[in-house]
């Protein structure tokens, strides 16, 4: 691992699966028309990057949101199965509320323990094992280099928490939206997390509303 090799993790844009908190996790979803936007304005900012390598869930979600990004950095995106987000099996398109109300006792049981798949899905440990390889996988084969990834909200909480050691609560403590961009980098044989859910291509995060007046002369 050589100082300066640093991985880029883009959450995909906006979905109505997303605006309605709502398991999509094996679900082909589109992006909305504001996800369209977050991923132009995502391009934007990345424009500025040098790329040397970029990954890319083979979702629709993740390609749409990819697409411009790929444009921007002048790189072709390499479609990796390991970036997939989490599959929810019986609970795909279902509220976390509902779920509670639909099966109260496995979904107690996902939430407390990360070997425990939804019905028909797959574990969060499954999800931290595939995501590791990836990540241990393309780190070595850039090392000293930059690397994008565009995947899902699980996946880059999953890679953070690998990389961290955190306990497997981490996943619940932490938000990863839309079009956000998380940062790792590589420094005197530690890795570091440089940013984490950074939105500020997209809206200064500490407004929740419009942006306020500007202040009088």
């Amino acid at each position: 691992m050589r100082t300066g090799t640093r991985v880029i993790l883009i959450r995909h844009g906006e979905t109505p699966a997303s605006v309605e908190r709502r398991f999509a996790g094996s679900s082909d979803v589109p992006l909305t028309e504001a996800g369209e936007r977050m991923a132009a304005l995502t391009a934007r900012r990345m424009s500025k990057v040098s790329v040397d390598a970029l990954y890319v869930s083979p979702m629709l979600r993740t390609r749409t949101t990819a697409a411009p990004i790929a444009e921007a950095v002048g790189i072709d995106p390499v479609h990796d199965d390991r970036l997939v987000e989490c599959d929810f099996g019986d609970w795909e398109g279902l509220t976390s509320p509902e779920v509670r109300e639909r099966d109260p006792d496995g979904f107690s049981a996902w939430i407390g323990d990360e070997n425990v798949p939804p019905p028909g899905g797959e574990s969060w440990a499954s999800v931290l094992d595939r995501t590791g390889r990836w990540f241990d996988e393309v780190t070595e084969a850039h090392d000293g280099g930059t690397i994008v990834a565009v995947a899902h909200g699980g996946v880059v909480l999953s890679l953070v928490r690998r990389l961290v050691h955190a306990p497997y609560v981490a996943l619940l403590a932490f938000e990863i939206d839309p079009c956000s961009i998380t940062l790792l980098g590589a420094r005197s044989q530690l890795w570091r997390v440089r940013l984490l859910n950074d939105t500020t291509h997209l809206a200064d995060p500490l407004w929740e509303g419009p942006p306020p007046a500007p202040m009088p002369p």
